[in-house]
């Protein structure tokens, strides 16, 4: 946003000079125009011969107005402005989009360039103005980064990519980059479907947030005696007696009524799961290790990403990488090369082929073992590149790795795939 509007003002600005260099001005021909312009002219100088210095033009559009401030402003100490909001109140009190000017000519030159400084100063003054109104959003993410304000939110990957991308900075190439950016962006993140997720036993049956929000209470009375879940003690919700839109209505996913339900979630947990009013009101400075802090939830992962690093990723054994096979490569054909290895069964093994692009894929095995054999059976093949396939797909006709040694060559020397089979490890773009 900041950005966008630097550049609407570099804009103005040089429309601004454009027009005093006369690069932008409006060429006039048109009968109407030119008489407008000379009636104006002749206004002007019956006020100075009668010994004033200022005249209101009578209500003018848009166009009248542009050509008024081009050609009455060449005059000599000549300043041409929009008259004030009380001499066109008429015209704005009945919707017209007509306005008054005001010309005025000043009698000596230091007047006149004063008067320009002061104008400069109001526009100046102006600008950064609707510039701090504009930044909106922007505004709040630095007042919570400023301030180290804990963040929350429920199953919020993706609310924060949207954030930093699009009030921070363009999302750098590497997960554990952008994690540590936004880390030291929002010190403090706490995502509530990753608290849920972790808890043991589990404090509700569902961790999607309406469901966590049933499960604990909703606005429901509070509770002092013993319960189940986030229902046990949980800490009641009263809102401010000016802002009572969500007593009774029910708003799910607007923005406000989810961050409401969300901050419910995330107190009720905390309780739930021994924490104080004084240890809950005090996570920014030190965070409570059962509130999984800088820990976002990452849907069907066994680890949640760490804000705070390293992102290693899951081991995922059961895959494999293939690259530098033929454009013309199917996916029937990978299922017939992958299923020939071993003891051949009915039904057919599961197997799950995810493209990359034309000439690499992963394959997914039903356990780690049948990728094993599978890679091992590969490696008693050399590598030939080609171009078609005559018949069908062979282990030489492409490069297998596991998946742990694609996603890091170096862990992969140490996994027997050395420097023989080094060529065989180049990943295909």
């Amino acid at each position: 946003l900041t950005l966008i509007l630097a550049l609407t003002l570099s804009e103005r600005e040089r429309k601004q000079h454009a027009t005093r260099a006369g690069g932008d001005l409006i060429s006039l021909s048109k009968p109407q125009d030119l008489s407008l312009i000379q009636e104006l002219s002749d206004q002007l100088d019956q006020v100075v011969q009668d010994g004033g210095n200022s005249l209101l033009t009578s209500a003018l559009n848009g166009f009248q107005r542009r050509i008024t401030y081009q050609e009455l402003g060449k005059r000599e100490r000549t300043i041409v402005l929009k008259g004030t909001d009380e001499e066109n109140s008429d015209l704005k009190a009945t919707g017209s989009y007509h306005r008054k000017l005001r010309i005025t000519v000043y009698e000596s030159e230091a007047e006149y360039q004063g008067k320009l400084e002061e104008i400069e100063a109001e526009k100046a003054q102006a600008a950064t103005l609707e510039r701090t109104r504009t930044l909106g959003v922007r505004a709040v993410v630095d007042a919570v980064s400023k301030r180290r304000i804990p963040v929350v939110g429920h199953n919020c990957l993706l609310d924060l990519t949207q954030i930093y991308s699009k009030f921070e900075l363009p999302l750098p190439d590497s997960v554990d980059e952008w994690s540590t950016k936004l880390h030291e962006l929002f010190p403090m993140v706490l995502d509530t479907k990753q608290i849920l997720s972790q808890c043991q036993p589990p404090l509700t049956e569902s961790t999607a947030l309406g469901d966590a929000f049933l499960a604990a209470g909703g606005m429901g009375p509070i509770t002092p005696e013993p319960g189940t879940g986030m229902q046990a003690g949980r800490p009641g919700v009263v809102f401010h007696k000016d802002h009572g839109r969500y007593l009774d209505d029910e708003c799910a996913h607007e923005a406000g009524y989810d961050a409401f339900m969300t901050g419910v979630v995330l107190v009720r947990a905390a309780a739930a799961l021994g924490l104080g009013h004084a240890e809950i009101t005090s996570l920014a400075k030190e965070p409570a290790s059962l509130l999984c802090p800088n820990q976002l939830y990452l849907m069907r992962m066994p680890e949640p990403l760490m804000l705070n690093g390293p992102n290693h990723g899951p081991p995922r054994p059961h895959v494999l990488h293939l690259s530098a096979f033929p454009a013309c490569t199917k996916t029937h054909h990978i299922l017939e090369l992958i299923r020939s290895v071993g003891e051949q069964q009915e039904p057919p093994i599961p197997v799950s082929v995810h493209w990359i692009n034309s000439n690499s894929t992963f394959v997914g095995l039903a356990t780690e073992q049948a990728a094993d054999e599978v890679f091992k059976t590969s490696q008693q093949s050399e590598y030939q590149a080609v171009d078609n396939l005559e018949d069908k797909l062979k282990f030489s006709h492409l490069v297998i790795q596991r998946y742990a040694s694609w996603c890091d060559p170096v862990q992969g020397e140490g996994e027997g795939e050395g420097e023989a089979s080094a060529p065989k490890r180049q990943r295909v773009e």
